[in-house]
């Protein structure tokens, strides 16, 4: 006889986690129905997908996983993820305000259950959008360093730099592949 299986765990997406999964299961299929599929584009859809599935499994079983963080370090992380997104500035003075904390007690919170203070948090945030972002050659990177909020391009340039050891130009080359036509001879 089979072991017994004990209950399987469910989450539910919310409405927003539904449109970045159909999203990328899309892109998957965009990928694959192309003559040449990339198989680090295919890697990272389904690393977005697996990340987003173990964070809504996460948010809904945290006490069974036995998660440490507190009220204020879970809705901190929730609005440092909305000012990127919504191209925000960002102070850790207004999220401390906003969690009715100190600069410096959130500061220490934040360092004690992530290992980043918040504004570590933020930028390292910040370039895995951008990262994202980037794999999408339909952007150039001053739309990119606009849409997530740099001031310029060299600053986004730097920054990125400074987090991956490399620039966006050559990541993007480095984890998108190139489409080049090439012109026969004799051709126009």
């Amino acid at each position: 006889m089979g072991r017994a299986i004990g209950p399987i765990p469910q989450f539910t997406l919310n409405h927003g986690e539904i449109e970045d999964l159909d999203h990328e299961l899309a892109n998957i299929t965009r990928e694959c129905n192309q003559g040449q599929t990339s198989l680090i584009f295919l890697r990272s859809c389904l690393l977005k997908i697996l990340i987003l599935m173990s964070r809504a499994a996460v948010r809904e079983s945290s006490a069974e996983l036995s998660l440490k963080f507190r009220k204020e370090v879970v809705e901190g992380l929730e609005l440092i993820e909305g000012a990127i997104l919504r191209c925000d500035t960002f102070r850790v003075s207004e999220l401390a305000e906003a969690l009715a904390l100190s600069p410096a007690n959130l500061t220490m919170l934040f360092q004690k259950s992530t290992g980043w203070s918040p504004m570590a948090y933020y930028q390292h945030r910040r370039v895995q959008h951008a990262c994202r972002l980037l794999i999408d050659l339909g952007k150039s990177l001053t739309e990119i360093a606009y849409e997530l909020g740099y001031c310029d391009s060299a600053h986004f340039t730097h920054l990125f730099k400074k987090h991956q050891d490399m620039s966006p130009s050559e990541y993007r080359r480095l984890y998108t592949k190139v489409k080049t036509k090439v012109k026969k001879r004799g051709e126009a």
